[in-house]
């Protein structure tokens, strides 16, 4: 089990220079994803999540949302919280658009506790990723168990640990996959089904993916002997 932080940095391929965007989901209980959230350049929070922040003594740069699930006036943030009253999309959409704005799309953006509570939430959330990728060269979902990181170009490496538990999702049924270091390698492989390319292991210290389409990758922090 990846317990650190600086292990998760280098699967994340991040040194320094990140934003962070926390969800209302299932808050981080890992000191180690703590340290990296807490020790982003800037922190976007999700309305409610700011309080959630404020508990853990961390002061987010900006609050975005509706006000539909935080109190204002309790709030600490180093900035005005920044209302967008647009119901056609959720706030973690908001903070992405809101960030954009700002002309901050360069650095690496992690997006935290996005999963849990609410299922349709968290699905909600993990479709996205994919549609947020278009935004930002580098961005990525970290949680207490691991990172889901949308792959949108034909060639893609990333950095593994031997015997790490890793899932593959693809959104077209129709899309070809090749994967060599992989304990079940995959060769211009199609996965007629979401699930199809899940529950797969990391057999080197590296994986290079090839995909025709986007894809979304979920590296666990789970190790298991290959």
């Amino acid at each position: 089990m990846i317990s650190n932080s600086a292990q998760v940095l280098e699967l994340l391929d991040v040194n320094a220079g990140y934003y962070a965007i926390v969800a209302n989901g299932e808050f981080p209980a890992s000191p180690a994803i703590l340290e990296i959230l807490s020790s982003a350049e800037l922190i976007i929070a999700c309305d409610g999540a700011g309080l959630r922040l404020n508990q853990h003594n961390i002061v987010p740069d900006y609050v975005v949302g509706d006000n539909d699930s935080t109190t204002v006036n309790n709030l600490i943030s180093k900035h005005p919280y920044v209302f967008m009253a647009d119901q056609s999309c959720n706030d973690l959409t908001k903070a992405i658009r809101f960030l954009r704005k700002q002309n901050l799309s360069l650095r690496p953006v992690i997006i935290f506790a996005a999963n849990g509570f609410r299922e349709d939430h968290m699905i909600a959330n993990f479709a996205l990723l994919a549609q947020y990728a278009e935004y930002f060269p580098d961005i990525h979902m970290v949680s207490d168990y691991g990172i889901m990181t949308p792959l949108t170009k034909t060639i893609t490496t990333l950095t593994t640990i031997y015997g790490q538990q890793l899932s593959i999702f693809s959104f077209s049924p129709n899309n070809l996959i090749s994967c060599a270091q992989l304990k079940w390698q995959l060769s211009d492989i199609q996965f007629p089904h979401l699930n199809s390319g899940t529950l797969n292991q990391a057999t080197d210290d590296y994986i290079t993916i090839h995909s025709q389409a986007p894809i979304i990758i979920y590296r666990s922090f789970e190790i298991k002997p290959a």
